[in-house]
């Protein structure tokens, strides 16, 4: 499964910052070959929305029990993420009818 979160390097390794089911945070670093960005870095930009590979162990309700690739510093190996926070590993934004490029309606000036 993939897990969302906002993404950004630190000390040369990628940092990725995602929510806790009760709506608090927590910072993973995500391992080479186990995250993806959905933008580029640029000077302007240095935090990214993007994702990391994450193995689901269970869920109760809309309550997901994973595994990190990493153990984070305060909360360890395995924490509780809402299930809206997950996308299964080989999905991608288009499955859900996501626009690769904004459509912007054009408007007549009378």
């Amino acid at each position: 499964m993939k897990l969302k979160g906002r993404m950004r390097l630190e000390d040369g390794h990628m940092v990725a910052t995602c929510k806790l089911f009760d709506g608090g945070t927590f910072k993973v670093r995500a391992p080479e070959h186990t995250y993806g960005l959905n933008d580029d870095f640029n000077p302007d930009r240095d935090i990214v929305d993007g994702w990391v590979e994450v193995t689901q162990e269970g869920q109760q309700g809309n309550a997901c029990y994973i595994s990190l690739p990493t153990p984070s510093l305060v909360h360890g190996k395995n924490v509780t993420v809402h299930e809206y926070e997950m996308i299964p590993f080989n999905t991608t934004l288009q499955d859900y009818g996501a626009q690769t490029s904004p459509q912007v309606p054009v408007l007549p000036i009378n």
